[in-house]
């Protein structure tokens, strides 16, 4: 559950070219975390 409303949360935020489909293979590289 924490997993989901953390994905939720970052896609809300609104920024450009930024959607996370699956949290920890987006997260990965640490990119989506710079913007």
């Amino acid at each position: 559950p924490e997993i989901r409303v953390f994905k939720n949360w970052i896609n809300s935020q609104g920024i450009e070219e930024v959607y996370v489909n699956y949290l920890i293979d987006d997260l990965r590289t640490g990119t989506i975390l710079l913007k």
